[in-house]
């Protein structure tokens, strides 16, 4: 059977191509020090708990180091900055 799928040019046309359009991966920068490359990202939006409803998550690539900081949905960038630079 996987002959003749090998050697038909119909199933060879209607075949899935699965391999060219893979990028090439690239890994992420890690620096050379403690907090040169972070990563941050929100998990949310959660159940309310002690008012409030989000996560946000700091990773230091460096150290592999995590921070979860409780945080809310309608915080604006400002209020998220504050809750990094007092919690890290």
């Amino acid at each position: 059977m996987a002959k003749y799928v090998t050697e038909c040019s119909r199933c060879q046309k209607a075949k899935a191509d699965r391999y060219s359009k893979k990028t090439k991966l690239v890994p992420m920068p890690t620096g050379e020090r403690l907090w040169e490359e972070i990563a941050i990202d929100f998990i949310g939006e959660l159940p309310e708990s002690n008012s409030y409803n989000a996560i946000l998550v700091i990773i230091d690539h460096f150290t592999k180091m995590q921070y979860y900081i409780p945080v809310k949905t309608s915080w604006t960038s400002e209020d998220v900055a504050n809750a990094c630079l007092y919690n890290v």
